[in-house]
This record gives structure tokens, sequence and C-alpha cells, in this order.
């Protein structure tokens, strides 16, 4: 059954977004990214953790966001985040989706 949840809602630049724990490890986790504002300039990634404390990189994202979505396989975590980096304006939301 796959699980859905916001990480990030209309978020500004510098922004680390709510963590998404589940009681088993998962590995096929994708990130939605909305941006709103028209910026120029939007980066940021998603994070894992496998202790749900500590939170490493899993996979990146940046404009053009190529359909908007991002996804990590193949890494087991029990635990996700999105966060945004560099944002010239406007705000961006984001959904992780976990199956």
């Amino acid at each position: 059954m796959a699980l859905t949840f916001k990480s990030l809602d209309a978020a500004s630049a510098d922004t680390v977004g709510d963590i998404f724990s589940f009681n088993q490890p998962r590995s096929n986790i994708a990130l939605q990214i909305i941006a709103t504002g028209n910026p120029t300039t939007c980066n940021g990634r998603l994070e894992g953790s496998i202790d749900g404390t500590n939170f490493g990189i899993l996979t990146t994202y940046s404009l053009p966001f190529e359909g908007g979505f991002v996804a990590s396989t193949g890494k087991p975590v029990i635990a996700v985040r999105a966060t945004v980096g560099t944002l010239s304006s406007g705000t961006v939301t984001a959904w992780i989706a976990v199956d």
C-alpha cells in the first residue's frame, strides 16, 4: 500500500521539511515538487534516514523539474523528508509517496 505525505507546504529558501516515518524500511520513494511564483532558480533534496534522526541525501532536484517528480529506489530507509535550498522567488510544496 502506498503512503503519501506533504513534507513542505509553501516553503521558502533554506527550509527542511517535516519528517515522514514508517514502521518498516521502504526503498521506493517519489518526491513531487510544486513551485509557485515562477522561480528562475530552485533546488533541493529528498533525504532519508535509517535511524530516524540522521538524514542523508537520497536524490536531488533542480529546475527544470521534468514533470515535477524525482525518485529514489534501492535505498531502504525508515524516514524521509524534503528540503529546499536555493529558491529565487515564490514557494515550494513537496509531496512524498512511499511504496
